[in-house]
Parts: structure tokens; C-alpha cells; sequence
């Protein structure tokens, strides 16, 4: 077979794997509502209604609302819902695996690049196959499209490279890396960690200093254009010529989450009810985040306000106390002490609770309505309360597929660090590798640490990269067994 047709029966098969992997899961249940799910579909409701962009979006003072949460992932919905002549969910999870695909498909082809055509089938097939990984796809959350938007991206960095005799060809790989990855931003501020990887992973390929020069410029401005409207949006509004303004808010509430922050004598402070928890932690920094709004007067300065009680509570800590702290924050990750009805926990250990989606049911909807000072419309509420075709086989292969093929918890970031040291030791494109899988969850962890909560959901920004590395320290193990198998 030539090799042209050897790559399209390639990808053709690749994409019938992924087309029956996602047929089994939509069929298992409906696209699955995390709480904040509502406050990016709101976005999209809205603006489906002419009306723009909603309160949140500008004026709401919460935790996670106005200068943080961002406008991509609505932008994104709206022209789906133009183009499906109504609001469809199924639209947006079936927009998001088209995604997931082109994403898998680029990796697979970069590590195709590297290592070989085993290797690149093999972590597409680790990928597609993951139950963890499938269900993350389906939730409907701008996270669900940190890894694929990666993904293009750094392939867009590789194959367009920096190089004097193909400068259109350089120049577009920079531009559409800046692009992805300011959508990316558009979609999650916490992006702005991956932003240098694309860049490093070019540079890879040596060129002479102008093409260097030029590639970078070409990426940073596809990188930041797209970014200017939203950051005028924010100085017109808030007087603040930024993407966001919530690094006060993340650091208050991870303090008051991992217990540096005294949660009883803030709640005594703010006179709120003695509570112990996750939830504790949310009610203490709305609490503070709104006194502060009212004492400054602007969302912006009760911000920096948060920062600053976060920063004085880290440094009354000594060095001991903290670090075990933010070491529990990080373990919270991968071994969850949350109960049943906390999306804490990893999939296999909440399976029925996580297919229930009792999120999506209209207590919820309405409890986060008046948080968001929202009201959906009657086509959106229509629209959650429909429920698709489901399949009872369906639904046992897919519980099947959680019970006996997920690599999660503690037992997926044990392999990962071990990969990390395979990869570094027996890999010709050690660098390359790690640049591209495992750097992107390492950097997100750091950040996490100290800006983010243990939820379920943050997993998407890290089981596909580690995933993606695990498989690819097993490529030499894999392509061992198959040489024996065959001289046996």
C-alpha cells in the first residue's frame, strides 16, 4: 500500500474507533452538567436571545463571576445553536468530540513524526479508548477543550517551524498556534500556563536568529490580537485593561479550601454559620468577595483586596504548615475525601452518581439562576429537560468500560511520574515528548496548587496528558512483546 493511502486507511480507522466509542456513550446517558456549567451556557442563551452577553459577564460579583469568567465557550455554543436552528446540547458535547478528535489525531501524527506509526496509533487508541477521558468530553464545560486546543496547537508549532527556505509555511504554524491557544484563553484564563509550550516545542527545530525572531512575533500576535476586544470589554466596564481580574478570588478561596486561611474566625468575621468543608470555603469567599465590592466599590479593587488577605494568610504560616497545606490540596486530586453528591471524586468511585446528572435537574437551574441574576429562557429550560435516545446495552458497556479500563486517581499520577523518568532516559525525542504531554499537567498542577479547588472537572486539563505519556513510555515495552510474539 503507498504510504498516502497507508495514512488515509489510518485515519479512517481512527475515526471510526472514535465515532463508535462516543455512539456508546451518547447513548449511555445525556451530556452530563457541571454547576458552572449554567453560567457559560447562560452566556449562549442569552445571546441566542439578542440580548448579549448577561450580568455575570459584567456586573455580578461572586466567585467566578464578572472578570473572571470568560466569553469563549458562549461564543463558541451561539453559532452552533444559529446553525442547529434552536438550542441543542447534544450539538455542543457532538461539536466538542469533533474537537477531541482533531486533537487526538494531531498528537497521534506528531508522535507518528517521533517515534513511529506504532507509537502514534497506540497513544490514539489510549485516548480514544479511556472512559474517563470520553465522559470529560461530554461534560458541558470550556474545560472539556484545554487538552484538544493544545494539542492542534503544538502540532501547528511543530510542523510549522521556525525555517528560512518555508517562511509561509513557518508563519502559518506560528499563526495558528497563537490563534488556538487565544482561544483557548477565551475559553479558560488558567491557559495563559500553556501559552510558552508551543513556542519551546518550535524551537526545537534549529533555524537561523531572524526566522527564530520572526516565528515568534508572528505567534505572539496571533496569540494576543484575539484577545483585545475582551480586554477593551473589561477596561470599558471595570476600568482594567486585562483578560481577568480573579487571581485574588482563586487564592482566597484555595486558602480558605486547604485551611490556610482560619475558616472560623473569617465565618465569625462575616457572620456566616460555622460550616466544615468545600462548601465552607465557597460560602467564606463569596462572603468576603461581595464585603470587599461594597467597601471599594469596584470588582477589580475588592480583587486585589483578596489577594492581599491570601498573601498576608500565606506568609503567617510557617514553611511546614503550609506545604502540607497546599500537599493536600494536590492530593485531593487523585484521592478525594468527598461523599457521595461531591464531584470531587474520580469516575469509577461515583459512577451511578455522576450517570444520575442530577445536576441537570431544575433545583439546581434555579438556585444558580438567582446566584447569576439569570433567568433562561423557556427554549434553554426545554431544551435541559429534554432527554435523547438511550440504550440499556449501551449503558452496561459503557459502565463495563469505567469498571475495567480506567486509569484514574492515584494510580494514573503514579504512572505518570514514572513515565516522566522513562521517557527522559529511553527516549530519542525526550524533549519533544515532554514539552508536549508532560509539561502542559505538571505546569497546570503547580498553578493548581495554590489557585484551584480539587474538582472532578479539572481533570481534563490532565488525563489526556498523562495518558498521552503513559502510553508513550509503554511504546518500547509494547513494540518488545510484539517483536517476541512474532519470533515465537
Amino acid at each position: 500500500m503507498r504510504p498516502r493511502a497507508r495514512r488515509a486507511s489510518l485515519v479512517l480507522c481512527a475515526a471510526a474507533l472514535f465515532v463508535a466509542t462516543r455512539v456508546v456513550l451518547h447513548l449511555s446517558g445525556d451530556p452530563f452538567f457541571d454547576p458552572d456549567s449554567y453560567k457559560y451556557l447562560s452566556g449562549a442563551d442569552s445571546l441566542l436571545q439578542g440580548r448579549g452577553l448577561p450580568p455575570l459577564f459584567t456586573s455580578v460579583a461572586v466567585t467566578g463571576g464578572a472578570l473572571h469568567v470568560m466569553p469563549g465557550y458562549a461564543w463558541f455554543i451561539y453559532p452552533l445553536w444559529r446553525i442547529t436552528g434552536g438550542i441543542s446540547l447534544e450539538a455542543v458535547v457532538i461539536a466538542q468530540s469533533v474537537i477531541s478528535f482533531l486533537g487526538f489525531l494531531a498528537l497521534a501524527h506528531l508522535f507518528a513524526l517521533w517515534i513511529g506509526t506504532g507509537a502514534a496509533v497506540f497513544v490514539f487508541v489510549v485516548l480514544c479508548l479511556s472512559p474517563s477521558v470520553a465522559w470529560l468530553e461530554r461534560m458541558l464545560m470550556p474545560d472539556t477543550m484545554v487538552a484538544p486546543l493544545f494539542m492542534m496547537a503544538v502540532w501547528c508549532a511543530v510542523l510549522g517551524a521556525p525555517a528560512r527556505e518555508r517562511p509561509l509555511r513557518a508563519a502559518a504554524g506560528a499563526l495558528g498556534a497563537g490563534l488556538l491557544m487565544s482561544f483557548e484563553i477565551l475559553m479558560r484564563t488558567s491557559s495563559q500556563v500553556y501559552t510558552v509550550f508551543p513556542p519551546l516545542l518550535a524551537l526545537q527545530t534549529r533555524s537561523d536568529r531572524g526566522a527564530t525572531v520572526m516565528w515568534l512575533l508572528v505567534y505572539v500576535l496571533g496569540l494576543g490580537v484575539p484577545l483585545i476586544p475582551w480586554m477593551q470589554h473589561n477596561q470599558d466596564v471595570h476600568g482594567v485593561f486585562a483578560i481577568a481580574r480573579s487571581t485574588g478570588r482563586n487564592l482566597y478561596l484555595s486558602a480558605a479550601w486547604g485551611g490556610t486561611l482560619d475558616r472560623a474566625r473569617a465565618q465569625e468575621e462575616l457572620g456566616l454559620p460555622v460550616r466544615e468543608g468545600s462548601r465552607a470555603a465557597f460560602a467564606i469567599a463569596d462572603a468576603a468577595f461581595g464585603k470587599a465590592v461594597e467597601d471599594t466599590g469596584s470588582i477589580a479593587a475588592a480583587d486585589s483586596e483578596l489577594r492581599a488577605r491570601a498573601l498576608d494568610a500565606y506568609r503567617s504560616k510557617d514553611l511546614s504548615s503550609l506545604t502540607a497545606e497546599r500537599l493536600a490540596i494536590f492530593s485531593a486530586l487523585f484521592v478525594p475525601n468527598s461523599g457521595v453528591g461531591v464531584s470531587l471524586s474520580p469516575l469509577r468511585s461515583q459512577r451511578d452518581w455522576y450517570l444520575a446528572n442530577t445536576t441537570a435537574g431544575p433545583e439546581v437551574r434555579r438556585r444558580l439562576e438567582q446566584r447569576f441574576d439569570y433567568a433562561f429562557s423557556p427554549q434553554f429550560v426545554a431544551a435541559a429537560e429534554r432527554r435523547g435516545p438511550r440504550s440499556e446495552s449501551a449503558r452496561r458497556l459503557y459502565i463495563g468500560a469505567i469498571d475495567y479500563l480506567t486509569l484514574d486517581g492515584l494510580a494514573l499520577l503514579v504512572l505518570y511520574a514514572m513515565s516522566i523518568v522513562t521517557i527522559y532516559w529511553r527516549s530519542l525525542s525526550r524533549w519533544r515528548i515532554l514539552i508536549a504531554v508532560a509539561a502542559p499537567p505538571a505546569a497546570f498542577l503547580v498553578s493548581y496548587m495554590f489557585f484551584g479547588m480539587p474538582l472532578y472537572r479539572y481533570q481534563t486539563g490532565l488525563h489526556p496528558f498523562m495518558l498521552a505519556a503513559v502510553a508513550a513510555a509503554l511504546v518500547p515495552l509494547v513494540g518488545r512483546v510484539s517483536r517476541w510474539r512474532s519470533g515465537g
